[in-house]
């Protein structure tokens, strides 16, 4: 349920698109699918604090301090 939810980060378009798709990506990444436990309920918890920072603060900022390593900005090539 708590993976379902992160679809609420991807919205709008633009740079709002790629940032809300970045955080998106990077909790994918982080906490799906390489997990630091086993626990289900655990994992499901972390999920939703990184979703919840990131949401809070679109930036990116708030998701790195609680995934604990940075999110990086791509730029779309022209």
């Amino acid at each position: 349920m708590e993976i379902a939810a992160c679809a609420r980060l991807v919205k709008g378009y633009g740079d709002t698109h790629r940032r809300g798709l970045a955080n998106f990506t990077a909790i994918l990444d982080a906490l799906v699918e390489n997990p630091a436990t086993s626990d289900p309920a655990a994992q499901a918890a972390a999920i939703r604090r990184a979703r919840e920072a990131a949401l809070a603060d679109p930036e990116g900022k708030a998701l790195q301090q609680d995934l604990g390593r940075p999110v990086v900005w791509l730029s779309k090539a022209s």
